[in-house]
């Protein structure tokens, strides 16, 4: 079981280039809007509930995937210390279980953000949609655009390939 770790702050592309990887190779993706617009509707995106249940859920739902030997696809906002206990925690449940987490970190210049958060294809995903929003965000949590504390891994610029291609770097760096 391989779970793919695509991660990086708003609109940098993460459900783009995962819906490009899943086609490539029929990986299942269970993107972070999926999994967490139903409690963001009830708690909203910051609430400690919704948090909490977020994080209790996707570990659950990892662990039974590489219980299961089910490989799938996920995406993330960001990596550091601030992230980093939900990072670890999700490894160690999917390699007690036998698999294992390839991350992917996705990064763009700041401009390149701001220019795509604005991009009407967001609202279907209940996703942020505001320069103002995204530059506040990146301000209280600059961890959104650092790499997960965890060894060398694919990091690729968004502003610098198609969807499709990175989805095929990803494929090749990790031989999937």
């Amino acid at each position: 079981m391989e779970l793919i770790f695509i991660y990086g702050p708003a609109a940098v592309g993460k459900l783009t280039v995962s819906t490009a990887l899943e086609t490539l190779t029929g990986i299942p993706l269970a993107d972070n809007h999926s999994l967490m617009n139903p409690l963001a509707k009830v708690f909203g995106w910051d609430h400690p509930e919704r948090e909490r249940l977020g994080r209790v859920f996707r570990l659950e739902f990892f662990q039974a995937a590489a219980r299961a030997g089910k490989s799938l696809i996920t995406t993330f906002g960001g990596g550091g210390v601030y992230y980093d206990d939900f990072i670890q925690d999700a490894r160690r449940i999917v390699e007690a279980e036998g698999g294992r987490v390839l991350f992917v970190r996705l990064h763009a210049p700041t401009e390149v953000l701001f220019e795509r958060v604005r991009h009407g294809s967001r609202a279907s995903h209940a996703k942020m949609q505001s320069i103002e929003v995204l530059q506040d965000k990146l301000e209280r949590t600059p961890d959104m655009c650092a790499r997960v504390l965890v060894g060398e891994h694919l990091e690729i610029d968004t502003s610098l390939h198609t969807p499709e291609e990175m989805g095929r770097m990803i494929v090749g760096y990790y031989a999937l």
